[in-house]
């Protein structure tokens, strides 16, 4: 499964995360198209294409032979245009400047938020002056709705994105967690046997028994009461060693 990006960082070669930024696109401009089609200014399909076969011996338009249009028909159809010749394709945005072939510029719809910028009725490609288009006012209402749509589903997919991410991160991070415990154990548990023989390291509690045993008579003489008290701190030694033992095992 392919890591989660924000919408800026996907390219080609994140799969699965282009193909579905594709198709958000796509549905935006199917929408776009759904609420502008019966404006005069629009053009369908089937009329983009019926302008850019017709050919004229007296007059040229935007549209003959434009080659960027008709070669990729197919891998980046159109899904309507302007009057003014300006084509939504799939893919990218077209602006027909002129007659000749080589007289457009173009722009994809991941770079229309950053790299695209309208000033009056011209619009212009940031950081070539050169590539710019006149628009009408239609054209510019257009473009600017186009802009906030792709931009609010921007916003939405980097919410998202980030959401997963972090939560990818935390599992990341979980599982690196469980991958490292038995190493993280065993140096713990090296702490407590220190001499590797396989039993944590406690003070002998057999010691304070035989102490105690040895030292019988001096204890009574002092006072008989404490080896009633001396008997329950050895029995309470011996069990406290031995569920040590048993939680280290």
């Amino acid at each position: 499964m392919e890591k989660y990006k924000l919408w800026d960082d996907v390219t080609h070669n994140d799969t699965e995360l282009y193909t579905r930024k594709e198709w958000i696109m796509s549905n935006v401009l199917k929408k776009l198209h759904e609420e502008y089609e019966k404006n005069t200014n629009v053009l369908d399909t089937r009329e983009i294409y019926r302008l850019c076969d017709k050919k004229s011996f007296f007059s040229k338009s935007i549209w003959e032979t434009k080659e960027v249009l008709k070669s990729h028909r197919h891998s980046n159809p159109a899904i309507f245009a302007l009057n003014t010749g300006i084509v939504f394709l799939k893919n990218e945005i077209v602006f027909l400047t002129g007659d000749k072939q080589s007289d457009f510029w173009q722009i994809t719809y991941s770079d229309i938020l950053e790299k695209l910028q309208i000033q009056g009725n011209d619009v212009c490609k940031i950081g070539n002056n050169t590539n710019n288009a006149a628009c009408t006012n239609e054209d510019i209402s257009i473009l600017m709705t186009l802009q906030r749509k792709i931009g609010h589903e921007k916003r939405k997919w980097d919410r998202d994105m980030q959401f997963l991410i972090q939560a990818q991160i935390e599992k990341e991070n979980e599982i690196l967690k469980i991958e490292k415990l038995p190493e993280l154990r065993d140096l713990e548990l090296a702490k407590l046997d220190e001499d590797g023989d396989g039993e944590i390291d406690l003070v002998d509690y057999s010691d304070f028994s035989k102490m105690l045993n040895k030292n019988q008579s001096i204890i009574l003489d002092i006072d008989k009461s404490h080896i009633h008290k001396f008997i329950k701190l050895s029995n309470y030694l011996k069990e406290k060693n031995q569920n040590l033992k048993f939680l280290y095992e």
